[in-house]
């Protein structure tokens, strides 16, 4: 459910990708430290002896198997991904419905959600939203008055997802985009 409201700025990041091939310090040492942390994690030898390790905690007693109760059932993805460029949509971003956004909501072009999202993300909570976006720009805040019974919560997400699909973009008017 989560990849399906992130985005990524590709714009942006192909333009990194270009000022790093002109930065070849910064390019040759990010190789280097790429190629260590590979080595150092997940050589032969590192993974053989975490093997040993495990082997000889588990020979003189019983094997321990490892249950669904020794891992989370959700990660904390802004921890795991801190080192990324995140930003989380905020109430105040203006977004603007796209020409791709305008013909689905003149029915010109399918609607296609994944099926295992049809309960968080209802397409006729997506029509809604796109018809409010159809009056003109607008934030998160905006268009909890525009559809006055949905939640900040479930347009967050339906707006990030609609983002994701390019359905809408963000207009570029907020300090914060």
């Amino acid at each position: 459910m989560l990849v399906q409201s992130v985005c990524v700025d590709t714009d942006s990041m192909v333009g990194k990708c270009f000022e790093l091939t002109n930065e070849r310090e910064i390019l040759s040492q990010m190789s280097a430290a790429a190629r260590a942390h590979v080595l150092e994690n997940y050589s032969w030898a590192r993974i053989i002896a975490l093997y040993e390790d495990l082997w000889l905690v588990n020979r003189n007693g019983p094997v321990h198997f490892l249950t669904e109760r020794d891992f989370p059932c959700s990660l904390d993805y802004f921890s795991v991904f801190k080192d990324y460029a995140t930003e989380i949509c905020q109430d105040d971003w203006v977004f603007q419905i796209t020409s791709y956004g305008i013909d689905l909501s003149q029915g010109k072009l399918p609607l296609r959600v994944f099926s295992d999202l049809s309960h968080f993300l209802p397409a006729d909570r997506i029509r809604r939203i796109l018809q409010a976006f159809l009056e003109g720009p607008a934030s998160i805040s905006d268009l909890v008055l525009r559809t006055e019974d949905l939640d900040k919560d479930s347009i967050r997400f339906c707006v990030s997802w609609m983002t994701k699909n390019r359905i809408i973009q963000p207009t570029g008017s907020s300090e914060s985009i």
